[in-house]
């Protein structure tokens, strides 16, 4: 089986790639040892061959071979492709992930060998517009069990575009801010300003650098150009929770690059490489200790236990006396 997966939309692609995956684990491989991952854009074609002749542990079942970056790869040997391709054993199922557009798809010569069948299937993902993408934003919200207004919908849209990956993101933003509550056209004009996003980078890094008084100084500077701090903590949360789970991946994997961990953190690659930079400067321990009291503050401001103008003020001074403490 060959199943051709491509298009401008990487989201929508990468998606459709991990319910493959996570279908054919369930069906097939609920261990993972017959699930191999390729780089298209490196491997030559007589070990691709042999790769996709293997058969399966224990010589049963079925393997699934992902390959990313061949259909794309300059100098790629399509003749020799199109030889071992149609000879590919019925054990294997060989999936082709590329970030193609589908006009230049149109000028592989290879895809056009192997057209729509029942052997051979296409999937091609191209940037959704109008309908299509309000749409899109209304059912990921709702597979998200949240609730958003029509007029929040169409100011995303118009504010973001469609980058499914930036979208994704907002979403995730927006709902963890709501809280179960429905997201309106002023939270989205609210939260997903760029520059804030930029700002919350540069408190986080003056955090990891230990100069208390800046990230104050930052924290003080957004609240009063307009942002509330409430939204300020859900965005700080987010982040410093994303920061930790990398910094987790990347002491498993320290080679790992932007993509595997866009990958499996599902996040934008510009915005993973941002993410691998930053969690490098923290230890474990100081994310751990962030994401604690960010969580504490948070539920303390909702509960109204303490107010919000004080609630980050009081953790930067707290982590700051830890520190101090440390020293001693």
């Amino acid at each position: 089986m060959l199943i051709f997966l491509y298009g401008a939309d990487t989201y929508r692609s990468r998606e459709k790639l991990r319910e493959l995956r996570q279908s054919f684990a369930e069906k097939h491989d609920p261990d993972g040892v017959n699930i191999i991952r390729l780089d298209g854009a490196k491997i030559a074609a007589d070990d691709l061959s042999g790769a996709l002749r293997s058969q399966p542990f224990f010589g049963q079942g079925k393997r699934l071979v992902i390959v990313e970056g061949l259909l794309a790869k300059k100098n790629a040997d399509h003749e020799a492709l199109a030889v071992i391709f149609p000879s590919i054993p019925e054990t294997t199922v060989l999936v082709l992930w590329d970030e193609l557009s589908s006009e230049t798809a149109k000028k592989i010569a290879l895809l056009k060998k192997f057209p729509h069948s029942p052997n051979s299937t296409h999937h091609v993902f191209d940037p959704l517009t109008g309908p299509s993408l309000t749409k899109w934003v209304k059912d990921e919200v709702k597979r998200r069990q949240g609730k958003i207004e029509a007029r929040a919908v169409q100011h995303l849209v118009e504010h973001v575009g469609a980058d499914l990956w930036r979208l994704h993101g907002e979403i995730e933003k927006l709902l963890a801010y709501s809280s179960g509550a429905e997201i309106r056209s002023q939270d989205v004009e609210a939260l997903t300003e760029g520059e804030a996003e930029e700002n919350i980078f540069a408190i986080l890094d003056a955090i990891s650098a230990k100069n208390f008084s800046a990230a104050s100084r930052l924290i003080r500077a957004q609240v009063a150009g307009g942002l509330e701090e409430q939204l300020l903590l859900s965005m700080l949360l987010r982040q410093v929770r994303i920061l930790l789970m990398a910094r987790s991946y990347l002491s498993q994997s320290p080679r790992a690059g932007k993509e595997e961990v866009a990958r499996e953190l599902g996040l934008h690659p510009f915005v993973a490489q941002k993410t691998i930079q930053a969690a490098k400067n923290f230890s474990p321990a100081l994310l751990v200790r962030l994401v604690d009291s960010l969580f504490n503050a948070e539920r303390g401001i909702k509960t109204g236990r303490f107010s919000p103008s004080l609630a980050v003020e009081q953790i930067l001074v707290s982590m700051a006396a830890n520190e101090v403490s440390r020293e001693l």
